[in-house]
């Protein structure tokens, strides 16, 4: 009878101890419910982009215009030291990268890192093609990231064994973390919805020992923007970037803007 007493008590402890919302949707779901964060709208997006070093912090003015994954535009200028040395304008169209060099069109293969195009993902399907683009499987199990329980998808990593995955947030769907195949990973937190779109307020990009962070200031509805916005046509200026002009933040500034940009 004392047997049965504590081998009832420990039943109902691991009953009880099992998370109330453990259930597991199937992936599809999971990803049209993500898809759904995104809203319907083109977005205007501007963030400060820091690169810190010591005490000393470089920073760049980014501003975005996002109609969705596949048609997003950028314009970076630099700031203070930076102020001549960073000056930026590029459209991206589905996997390509436009940007005038000079008065020529230079288009090529934007970077497997390029993160940006995934907080804009309106579809599942398009979700799907990222995770084969990026080689991340299909399996889902419940991890933690940015203190949330997400749903994780892709291979459970080891030790000194990174696979790419991707984190979604269970309760909201909202895209937690991503990591790269190489390695770089990417966090996305203090969420703001608006206008039925959920956006990050902060992002925080590492790679190879180096951290950027992204502090998103403004997150607007583009009322008065046509897809034209996007065309390679629309480049308004010469794309230019100072190699060195950040000092001991160099080499992480050059790196980011190749990479990520």
């Amino acid at each position: 009878m004392k047997t049965f007493g504590i081998t009832a008590v420990l039943t109902l402890v691991q009953l009880f101890s099992i998370p109330s919302q453990a259930y597991i949707l199937p992936l599809e779901n999971i990803l049209q419910k993500s898809a759904a964060t995104a809203g319907n709208s083109i977005l205007n997006i501007e963030q400060d982009v820091q690169f810190k070093e010591g005490s000393k912090v470089y920073t760049i003015k980014e501003s975005w215009l996002i109609e969705g994954d596949r048609n997003l535009r950028l314009t970076a200028k630099g700031t203070g030291e930076l102020k001549d040395a960073v000056n930026l304008n590029f459209v991206y169209n589905n996997k390509n990268r436009t940007r005038l060099a000079g008065k020529n069109k230079t288009a090529q293969v934007a970077g497997a890192d390029f993160f940006e195009k995934f907080l804009a993902i309106k579809s599942k399907d398009s979700y799907y093609a990222y995770l084969k683009d990026l080689g991340i499987g299909e399996n889902v199990r419940l991890s933690r990231a940015g203190g949330l329980i997400c749903f994780a998808i892709g291979n459970e990593s080891n030790p000194g064994d990174l696979h790419p995955q991707m984190w979604i947030d269970q309760s909201s769907f909202r895209l937690i973390k991503l990591r790269f195949s190489g390695g770089a990973e990417v966090e996305f937190t203090n969420h703001l919805e608006k206008d039925g779109v959920h956006y990050p307020r902060q992002k925080t990009i590492s790679w190879d020992g180096k951290t950027v962070t992204i502090t998103v200031t403004k997150v607007a509805i583009a009322k008065n923007t046509s897809i034209k916005s996007f065309y390679p046509d629309s480049l308004e200026f010469s794309s230019s970037l100072i190699p060195g002009a950040a000092g001991p933040a160099a080499t992480a500034l050059e790196e980011f803007y190749q990479r990520f940009r």
